[in-house]
């Protein structure tokens, strides 16, 4: 189940772990510039935000990011807000923005927030099961 966090677990972690929500990043470079594909984790909140901005910081020049929304199952609004407006900044530099593998509760949740005009699966909303089962037959009709 993805849940917003509560406020009192966010002021704990922005007391007692600044620098332990790094999340995991691999990056491509070539040259100057480079593309970075980010997993965050199971939560994310100011903590994350700032980590992934740390990340992204000590990368360089990138080129292309893809973040990945596999893990994430809980979530603070402002952080999503602010991150919303981080990448809108980052493609208006130039830089490609991906949002991936949303959980299909949060991609619900979320389904008109700034943040889905990242993703490449917001058709996924609109799909038709018949449609897009195996073995589907076209009416003769």
């Amino acid at each position: 189940m993805i849940d917003y966090a509560r406020a009192e677990d966010v002021r704990h972690e922005e007391r007692s772990a600044h620098d332990r929500r790094i999340p995991w990043a691999e990056g491509a470079t070539s040259g100057a510039s480079c593309e970075l594909r980010v997993v965050l984790d199971h939560r994310l909140d100011m903590a994350a935000l700032r980590g992934l901005r740390k990340v992204i910081a000590d990368a360089g020049h990138v080129t292309r990011l893809d973040l990945d929304f596999a893990r994430v199952r809980r979530l603070d609004a402002a952080a999503l807000r602010l991150l919303a407006d981080d990448l809108a900044g980052m493609e208006a530099r130039g830089v490609r923005v991906g949002v991936r593998r949303l959980a299909e509760g949060l991609a619900e949740r979320l389904a008109r927030h700034p943040l889905r005009r990242f993703t490449s699966d917001y058709d996924e909303l609109f799909t038709d099961p018949d449609r897009d089962h195996p073995g589907f037959l076209a009416s003769d009709r």
